[in-house]
């Protein structure tokens, strides 16, 4: 993540948090006595506050990041010593005597895979976490430009023992082939993808084998406007692949691949969310919440939560 360099910042950012903030405390009882305010641009939040014994939390959104930010932990600090975290979407404060703290928060600019296999990704063109408009959390693709180039997947993993993919996402418009992921080494090139038809609501999972394509439209499976979750197994059983598909944990579609040669294990290193290998597709327009791919044995391969 790209820090702010620019000590001037710091400074007028330490000035215009102490203007504005007053201090509150947690009692014993888990209720806050008052409210700290802070200083927000569009990549750095700030803030000041009097702390004394104690543990002290803000959690109201309004006030302080409930989501879409991390604690910068380089530039947080507390003038006496008492140490700070960030758990749970929430600041905590260990205090052993009356003290100062500055604390700092960085607008999240990556995906950051959670299976601990580092197969992040970096956001592009402005997307960011928000809510929609149902109060859900997730990340916003604007149909324009946005999308997560996540980096080389290696060879190492097996595809072709079989895996699985589960997501949550809402289509805000159907663009033209847009993608919830697109996996592989250009157009066509041993792709393994999922998104919709044309600018329907016919939902696509599409696996490329040098010059084989593997795939079932799954008509009027998307609702739009709608948060759904979708699981597409792919079970690799003896000479041949089973594709089962669930929509809300209700298995809405399958089809048996009679062939061994299904999927590659290879280096793919043109890697998406929201974004096609084909340049005449368009991007996605919506939100993708959360995202987990495991291996045949539920081992996670890369997992990705949008939600805080």
């Amino acid at each position: 993540m790209k820090k702010v360099k620019n000590m001037t910042m710091y400074f007028l950012g330490f000035i215009s948090a102490f203007i504005i903030c007053t201090y509150w405390k947690i009692d014993t009882n888990g209720k806050s006595k008052n409210e700290i305010q802070n200083d927000v641009n569009s990549n750095m939040m700030s803030m000041f506050f009097e702390a004394s014994d104690g543990t002290y939390e803000k959690s109201n959104e309004s006030k302080w990041p409930s989501y879409g930010y991390t604690l910068n932990t380089e530039l947080s600090i507390c003038q006496n010593g008492s140490s700070l975290s960030w758990q749970d979407q929430k600041i905590r404060v260990y205090a052993t005597s009356s003290d100062k703290c500055y604390v700092y928060f960085d607008r999240i600019k990556e995906a950051t895979d959670l299976s601990g296999n580092g197969y992040n990704g970096t956001f592009e063109n402005g997307i960011e976490i928000k809510k929609d408009d149902e109060g859900n959390v997730g990340l916003y693709f604007d149909g324009i430009d946005d999308y997560v180039d996540i980096v080389d997947l290696p060879e190492s993993i097996d595809w072709k023992s079989g895996f699985t993919i589960e997501f949550e996402a809402k289509w805000l418009q159907f663009k033209h082939y847009s993608r919830i992921l697109d996996f592989g080494n250009g157009p066509g090139v041993d792709n393994i993808l999922i998104g919709n038809t044309f600018s329907t609501s016919t939902l696509i999972p599409s696996i490329r084998y040098e010059s084989s394509v593997y795939e079932k439209e799954i008509v009027d499976a998307i609702n739009l406007n709608q948060k759904i979750k979708f699981k597409i197994e792919y079970i690799q059983s003896g000479n041949r692949y089973i594709e089962n598909v669930y929509k809300n944990n209700d298995k809405i579609d399958n089809i048996t691949y009679n062939t061994i040669n299904f999927v590659r294990n290879i280096t793919r290193t043109n890697n998406f969310l929201g974004k096609s290998n084909w340049s005449s597709d368009a991007y996605f327009y919506g939100y993708i919440y959360n995202l987990k791919i495991t291996d045949s044995n539920g081992e996670p391969i890369l997992m990705y939560d949008f939600t805080k």
